[in-house]
C-alpha cells in the first residue's frame, strides 16, 4: 500500500486541494438563510457537488491507479463515500435528505482515513521514520476523532439546534482538516 501511494502522492495532494475548496465552499454557505437551492446560493451548491465529485476521484484513483499488489482500499471506501455526498448535494439537493445520512457518509470517509492514516505510520516507524510516524498518527487520531464526532451528531448523542448552521460549520472544519491531513500525508510519501 505504501508503494502505491508513494507513486499516486499527486493524486493526494490534488485530492487535498479539492478539500479545501469544499471547506471553503461550506463556510460560504453558512451565513444564508433560507433552504439552500442552486437559484439562491448562486451556483454554489452546484459547485460544491462537483468539488466532492472530483475529490472522490482523487481518493479512489489514489488507491486504485498504477496499485501494486496491496491496492489501497482504504481510499477507494473513502472515495466511494464521498462519491455519495457528492451525488446526495448535486442530484438530490431538492429533495429533503437527512443530516445523518450525510453525517454517516462522512463517517465512513473520516473512519478509513483515519486506518489509512495509523496502518502508514506503523509502516513507516518500522523503517525508522519516526517523525513521518508520529506525524501520520497525529493526523490519524485528528482524522478518528472527527469519525467519533460525527457518529455522535448522526446518532443525536450531541444535538444541533435547528437553524443553527451548526451542521454546516462541523462539516467544513472536517474538510479543512482533512485537506491539512491529506496534504501532510501527500509531501511526507512524495519526500520518500
Amino acid at each position: 500500500m505504501l508503494q502505491t501511494l508513494k507513486k499516486n502522492w499527486w493524486l493526494l495532494a490534488l485530492c487535498s486541494g479539492l478539500y479545501a475548496l469544499i471547506a471553503i465552499q461550506f463556510f460560504s454557505v453558512m451565513g444564508y438563510s433560507g433552504p439552500l437551492t442552486v437559484r439562491s446560493r448562486g451556483d454554489a451548491i452546484a459547485w460544491l457537488g462537483l468539488f466532492i465529485l472530483a475529490a472522490a476521484a482523487c481518493s479512489a484513483g489514489a488507491g486504485l491507479w498504477r496499485a501494486g499488489h496491496g491496492k489501497g482500499w482504504l481510499l477507494v471506501l473513502n472515495g466511494v463515500a464521498l462519491a455519495a455526498v457528492g451525488v446526495i448535494d448535486l442530484f438530490f439537493i431538492r429533495t429533503r435528505v437527512s443530516f445523518r445520512t450525510i453525517a454517516l457518509l462522512i463517517v465512513v470517509m473520516a473512519a478509513s482515513t483515519s486506518i489509512l492514516e495509523v496502518l502508514l505510520a506503523q509502516a513507516l516507524r518500522i523503517r525508522r521514520r519516526l517523525m513521518d510516524g508520529w506525524l501520520l498518527t497525529l493526523a490519524g487520531a485528528l482524522t478518528g476523532g472527527f469519525a467519533m464526532l460525527f457518529l455522535a451528531l448522526a446518532f443525536r448523542w450531541i444535538r444541533i439546534l435547528p437553524g443553527s448552521q451548526t451542521d454546516l460549520l462541523w462539516i467544513g472544519c472536517y474538510f479543512a482538516c482533512s485537506s491539512l491531513c491529506i496534504l501532510t500525508l501527500a509531501f511526507r510519501l512524495h519526500a520518500r
